[in-house]
């Protein structure tokens, strides 16, 4: 069952939609969910998480997604929101793989303030729908989704 809201502190995630699977160009079905300040009821960004796992979403371009809209960066909400989709994603599977460019140090940060354990970089190759350019990398993290959170979804 997807669950329509998932609260987190100040924030709430908001299911938008579901995206199909289009196993053909290797993409895996997705949950698409809104960010919202859970007093102002003001969307303020999105998450979406990939269900299950390959090799492009292990390696170049994560099972999860995130963005703030401009005027609400660097209060946390998209680690927020991060947090609140473990609880999700706990129903399917047991970790998270999520990706950053090397350069991108808020995204870094954000993942990290949700648990994220950097694994290592990867150079992505031309043909990956994921690559942008001559030394294309990524930062391959992992967030395994601790007892407590696993426990409460059985």
């Amino acid at each position: 069952m997807i669950p329509e809201e998932i609260p987190y502190e100040d924030i709430i995630i908001r299911l938008d939609g579901i995206s199909k699977a289009d196993y053909s160009r290797d993409y895996v079905p997705s949950h698409n969910f809104g960010i919202y300040l859970a007093k102002e009821n003001i969307k303020v960004g999105r998450i979406g998480f990939k269900i299950g796992i390959s090799e492009l979403f292990k390696k170049y371009a994560g099972q999860v997604g995130y963005e703030v809209d401009e005027p609400y960066r660097g209060n946390s909400y998209a680690a927020k929101a991060l947090m609140a989709l473990k609880k999700h994603v706990a129903l399917y599977m047991p970790y998270i793989y999520i990706t950053c460019n090397p350069t991108n140090l808020a995204s870094a940060r954000t993942i990290e303030k949700a648990g994220g354990i950097l694994q290592e970089v990867v150079n992505v190759p031309k043909d990956n729908p994921a690559y942008e350019g001559e030394g294309s990398q990524k930062n391959v993290y992992i967030i395994d989704l601790p007892e407590e959170v696993l426990g409460k979804q059985k």
